[in-house]
């Protein structure tokens, strides 16, 4: 074999490891199949990409993106093809554990309802802090 033809292959393995490297490391999923919905929220308190979605407990997606639109944070979410919710569905977002790693919880909404489609927006239930439990509590006492 000549040099130069070991060189080309060289170069190009390289690049689909440097390739292949930087689509995993940056969360990039190719051969997946599923939709994404977008959530909107007055307030997603700390919310990040990548963060799990999940129904009953289980996995079924993942935040795929989160921007600001009109004052408020539009959270985009990539959901398993698999997984049907619906148009009425609850969207909370919840802490686990101590360190309070956030996710979002769904519930699949009523069957009554229209399905979820590719791109489809809902709203969102904001989180309750804890500033804010600790000042309703406030008012309650002085009440």
């Amino acid at each position: 074999m000549k040099q130069e033809t070991k060189v080309g292959i060289v170069i190009i393995l390289g690049t689909l490891v440097l390739a292949t490297a930087i689509m995993v490391l940056s969360g990039v999923r190719i051969f997946e199949k599923g939709y994404k919905i977008n959530i909107l929220f007055n307030d997603i308190q700390g919310l990040l990409k990548q963060a799990k979605v999940q129904v009953a407990g289980v996995n079924i997606g993942y935040v795929k993106d989160i921007t600001l639109e009109g004052g408020k944070a539009k959270v985009m979410v990539w959901l398993d093809r698999d997984v049907k919710i619906y148009k009425d569905a609850g969207v909370y977002i919840f802490s686990s554990g101590i360190i309070g790693v956030k996710f979002i919880q769904l519930t699949s909404g009523n069957a009554a309802s229209e399905l979820l489609k590719d791109g489809d927006t809902i709203t969102g239930v904001d989180p309750i802090s804890i500033d804010k439990m600790f000042d309703k509590t406030q008012a309650a006492i002085n009440s």
